[in-house]
């Protein structure tokens, strides 16, 4: 269930966040906005590295029609992402 403020303030508005590339996945990426983002993977972060979980989001990235982007992204990339928040 979706709080009042997160529907008001943040539903379905568009954002634009950059962070480091933690890992892809065929439809979706995991970044990392914090300030120490060491090379681990996620289910590292998940599961030994949880102080980072507050600083970590997914992004998907299916365009409109469904399909997955064919994205050329590595692990510790600095990345831009713009969207929708769901």
């Amino acid at each position: 269930m979706k709080s009042d403020k997160f529907t008001r303030f943040m539903y379905q508005k568009e954002v634009t966040w950059k962070g480091t590339l933690v890992q892809t996945f065929p439809d979706f990426l995991v970044v990392d906005a914090g300030d120490s983002y060491n090379g681990v993977n996620w289910l590292n972060i998940e599961s030994n590295s949880t102080e980072m979980l507050p600083y970590t989001f997914v992004v998907e990235t299916r365009n409109l029609e469904g399909e997955s982007l064919d994205l050329n992204l590595e692990r510790g990339d600095s990345i831009t992402v713009k969207g929708q928040i769901h």
